[in-house]
């Protein structure tokens, strides 16, 4: 693995976070109605994605960033 690679974690989109989705079924249990889930695909149920960055693209991000700061 390159020493100089930094993960940058950003949120599921699909799952917003939870790491599972609504079938849209249910199911019942103790008497209770429970929605049916599954585990997210996108994420692999963790609710968090990984994107490999590289140090030099991580400043020129944090250099963009700054830069649309200033003139908003």
């Amino acid at each position: 693995m390159n020493k100089n690679l930094i993960p940058l974690k950003t949120t599921c989109p699909e799952c917003d976070g939870h790491g599972s989705k609504e079938t849209g079924g249910t199911f019942t249990l103790c008497g209770r109605v429970h929605p049916q889930v599954e585990r997210c695909t996108n994420c692999d149920g963790s609710g968090v994605l990984v994107d490999w960055v590289d140090v030099r693209q991580l400043f020129t991000l944090l250099n963009t960033l700054k830069l649309e700061e200033q003139y908003q």
